[in-house]
């Protein structure tokens, strides 16, 4: 990763959408309604997914590393599912599957801790392939992942 690199930018934005899921897992002050928590969660899975637009798109990138990404992304199951849940959110319906997945959104659980500042947390649920997948794990490994491929650019 240069300095000079576009993608970082993009790469920065992820990294800061993953901390408000740490927030939203961890326990965060209540102010607001609890579709908003969803919403960061589509949030940085969009933004994750994309990630890969703004490496290909890069102008610091040599000729090929647009293969690369889209390679990388096809071998990485978290990441495949990443653009399901992002392009399923993006269109509504999801046409074509990167994870050969039948993903669906699973319940949420809510946890209320009542003290001098109310708290709330939250766990939201994906169903892959009829297995419940929980969503902060998934953008977890997301976001190792990406790492892991940076560090060789």
């Amino acid at each position: 990763m240069t300095s000079t690199s576009i993608y970082v930018e993009q790469f920065k934005r992820v990294e800061r959408s993953y901390q408000r899921l740490v927030e939203i897992n961890n326990g965060k002050i209540h102010v607001r309604e609890s579709d908003f928590l969803f919403d960061d969660y589509l949030n940085f899975f969009m933004n994750c997914y994309h990630l890969k637009d703004w490496i290909k798109n890069d102008p610091t990138m040599k000729s090929g590393d647009e293969k690369l990404v889209e390679e990388f992304i096809s071998n990485s199951k978290c990441l495949s599912i990443c653009g399901d849940i992002a392009n399923g959110a993006k269109h509504f319906t999801l046409t074509s599957s990167r994870s050969c997945s039948n993903i669906k959104r699973g319940n949420a659980q809510f946890k209320l801790i009542l003290d001098e500042i109310p708290q709330i947390s939250a766990k939201y649920t994906y169903i892959v392939d009829g297995i419940p997948m929980d969503a902060f794990d998934l953008a977890t490994q997301c976001l190792q992942d990406w790492n892991i491929f940076i560090r060789r650019l």
